[in-house]
């Protein structure tokens, strides 16, 4: 085995989640077959080094994106003499930040969203069909139910297709121009409506686990 037989950090209690402005605290633990030297002289044997950092209130909550991501990490050096190879360790751990929905006007009230198609063949118009889509609530916390309604109204001689309700996650990225990702969390389904008839479709989403 070499000089540095163990060299790692650990955080309090196994911790890998934490707040902002929460203290983080842990230990480095090194374990040397060898003494080393690194400005001064460590011997050989187990040591320990604790640590605490206060993070900062506006911490960002970790992200990882196809496009880039945020990652918080500790990382720990034993800088060795000039012209040694320093020895580095690093551990990474996760921040979370939730939006205080309780801080955005109204977000207890229904959120409706309206709009129309319309249908021509051969420069005829032959019909439309209106969608009015309504949730219970304008804002969700994860686990929460979405409660979805949406009353459609055929007024064309054409049967819909199934008519479809995706929850979806936008992230935008700004570098020198920007870079938008848009994927589907999640779907559901219901049947499409009958020439000239009018329907309502009621569903649920389970909001899952999103920064």
């Amino acid at each position: 085995m070499g000089r540095v037989q163990l060299f790692e950090i650990r955080l309090s209690h196994g911790r890998v989640v934490y707040s902002p402005g929460e203290p983080l605290s842990g230990a480095v633990y090194v374990r040397l077959g060898a003494p080393l030297p690194f400005r001064g002289s460590l011997p050989a044997g187990e040591h320990n080094f604790p640590f605490q950092f206060l993070l900062p209130a506006t911490a960002p909550t970790s992200f990882e994106g196809p496009f880039g991501k945020i990652v918080h990490q500790v990382q720990a050096t034993i800088d060795t003499p000039r012209f040694s190879k320093d020895h580095k360790c690093s551990l990474v751990f996760y921040i979370l930040s939730p939006l205080n929905l309780n801080s955005i006007p109204d977000i207890e009230q229904p959120n409706v969203a309206s709009a129309t198609k319309k249908f021509s063949y051969k420069l005829v118009k032959t019909g439309s069909v209106v969608l009015t889509a309504s949730t219970d609530l304008r804002g969700y916390v994860v686990g929460q139910v979405l409660r979805l309604q949406a009353d459609i109204d055929n007024q064309s001689g054409k049967d819909t297709s199934p008519v479809v309700a995706s929850l979806l996650q936008k992230v935008s990225y700004k570098a020198k121009r920007w870079i938008y990702d848009v994927r589907t969390i999640a779907e559901v389904e219901g049947a499409g409506v009958k020439a000239w008839k009018r329907a309502q479709w009621q569903e649920q989403i389970l909001v899952p686990a999103l920064p």
